[in-house]
């Protein structure tokens, strides 16, 4: 398993090398040019679906009820207190149902121009992403995981047009880049064998939203409802400071930062946050803040307050803030801080303006703080779920390692399906 990971990895810094080695030579050919068999069909990537782009909504669209609104942010982790809602109808190409094939084409290249399957409740799609329908001769799932193989050219194109963090895919990039196909029985059969493990990694996924549904049902039981009518006999009113200890990150020196796991997994913000834990895509070699593992990682730049929870020792920069119980209890804090959604939304900005929340407004957060042998009682009834929620997060992950060493060899032809 270590070997499929290292191969991953290998992939990653090779094709980081690759597109570097391309812009300063003067040549997009491996970029727009990928390796496929040489007797699969070739066409431009942009002739083999529908592409059909979001739409720019505009506040006066939103409301509190309706279809939520998919941006990348839902697209990459889901329906969250952030997302906008609306209950004006659009155009049926926008109106996204699950199973539907999305491919966010703006953003920071490492981390928002990718492909995803929607999982989630019907809704409307806002701009920067496609909603993606291949044709007859493409096999939906195959279509999928040739976008997935594509994924590192997709960041080198949007690095060489990259500014103030942000790239690009465009549609003129999609018709400039030659791809192929196999006959659809080959089509089905890579897609089936890789099809097998994302389905394991879906279900070990759904385990884990069942599992916390039942931890954050028991959390509201024992400390939300108990105070819905006033403050409860041996509980008391204080501040955030007064339950919980608070690390601000802090960006270190960006000399100190890479890609090939050399120091500290670095968090720089909810870019960086999956669907519990954060993905490791950057490392430092001098971190100035950590957070441990089982902390809870809040982003406190826009959006402020998304949660996740440290697998490991990290570094956390700027935008992310770690937060533990002072008794120690890993499992109260990261369901306490869900319930904060609504303070956390008091920071967010209008217009252009970023949304932050500072060190001292997060410790003067006003609580109902409950007695600690209550904490320590919920500690003991969850955190063997929060366990069992980890250790199918670590399957998921080496699965999906699995999968990602697999990808290349079955799509460019070094490996038969």
């Amino acid at each position: 398993m270590p070997q499929l990971v290292a191969f991953t990895i290998q992939r990653q810094r090779r094709s980081a090398v690759q597109s570097e080695a391309a812009e300063s030579a003067g040549t997009k050919n491996w970029l727009y040019h990928p390796v496929f068999p040489e007797h699969w069909t070739r066409r431009a990537l942009y002739s083999l679906a529908q592409w059909v782009n979001g739409l720019a909504f505009r506040d006066i669209q939103f409301s509190p009820y309706g279809k939520p609104i998919i941006k990348i942010a839902e697209i990459k982790r889901g329906i969250s207190g952030q997302t906008k809602f609306t209950e004006q109808t659009f155009d049926e190409s926008v109106h996204v149902r699950a199973g539907d094939l999305l491919f966010s084409w703006s953003g920071q290249p490492e981390t928002s121009i990718d492909v995803f399957w929607w999982r989630g409740s019907d809704g409307w799609l806002n701009q920067h992403s496609f909603r993606v329908m291949p044709i007859a001769d493409v096999e939906l799932a195959f279509f999928y995981y040739l976008l997935k193989y594509l994924k590192p050219n997709f960041i080198g194109i949007a690095r060489n047009k990259q500014t103030t963090g942000l790239g690009h895919v465009t549609k003129r990039d999609l018709e400039n880049i030659e791809v192929a196909f196999p006959p659809l029985s080959k089509q089905r059969a890579i897609a089936d064998i890789l099809g097998s493990l994302d389905d394991k990694i879906e279900l070990n996924r759904r385990m884990n939203g069942t599992l916390e549904a039942m931890a954050r049902a028991i959390f509201k039981s024992w400390f939300v409802n108990s105070v819905s009518s006033g403050i409860p006999q041996g509980w008391k009113a204080g501040a955030f400071s007064d339950d919980f200890e608070l690390i601000m990150g802090q960006s270190p020196p960006g000399n100190t930062y890479n890609e090939e796991g050399k120091g500290l997994p670095f968090f720089q913000g909810c870019a960086d946050f999956g669907p519990r834990y954060p993905t490791n895509r950057i490392f430092c070699t001098a971190p100035t803040r950590l957070a441990c593992p089982g902390d809870t990682l809040v982003s406190v730049r826009a959006p402020v307050g998304d949660i996740n929870m440290a697998a490991v020792k990290c570094s956390i920069g700027r935008g992310v803030a770690a937060v533990r119980h002072k008794t120690g209890s890993r499992s109260y804090t990261f369901y306490r801080m869900q319930t904060l959604e609504e303070v956390f939304g008091r920071f967010e900005a209008e217009g252009t303006v970023f949304g932050s929340i500072r060190k001292n407004d997060f410790q003067q957060i006003r609580l109902i703080i409950p007695p600690t042998n209550l904490i320590q009682k919920f500690e003991h009834t969850v955190y063997p779920i929060d366990q069992a929620i980890e250790n199918n997060e670590k399957c998921a992950r080496t699965l999906a390692a699995i999968r990602d060493a697999l990808l290349p060899k079955l799509i460019s032809g070094e490996l038969r399906a």
